[in-house]
């Protein structure tokens, strides 16, 4: 399933949906999230949208890779931080097969034709 199969899938199952109406979280984390009028996501729905495990998601939150809010014991990540994460994941994709291909040419071991 592609990523924007996903993606569209996710919103119409409202797995992204403002935090005011979703999540039982504290009053400040409301507030803060209102006014910046953010949305934000479960860590299974951001495992899914990622298409990575919940495990490794859960390894890149502790790691601080992607940021996230905790409110009643529950991770919450912004949908912003989602994509950025996912921008910079993609674009270290597409370095390490340049590189990757880079290296094979110089030893002659990729040919074009």
């Amino acid at each position: 399933m592609s990523q924007e199969t996903i993606r569209k899938l996710a919103q119409e199952q409202g797995k992204i949906k403002k935090v005011i109406t979703t999540y039982k979280v504290s009053e400040k984390v409301k507030k803060t999230l209102k006014e910046k009028d953010e949305y934000v996501m479960e860590m299974t729905s951001a495992a899914h949208y990622l298409n990575i495990s919940l495990a490794y998601l859960t390894q890149l939150l502790d790691k601080h890779e992607i940021p996230y809010i905790e409110s009643m014991g529950q991770r919450l990540i912004k949908h912003q931080d989602i994509l950025t994460y996912e921008k910079k994941r993609d674009e270290h994709r597409r370095k390490s097969i340049g590189d990757l291909i880079s290296y094979c040419e110089e030893l002659e071991l990729y040919d074009i034709e």
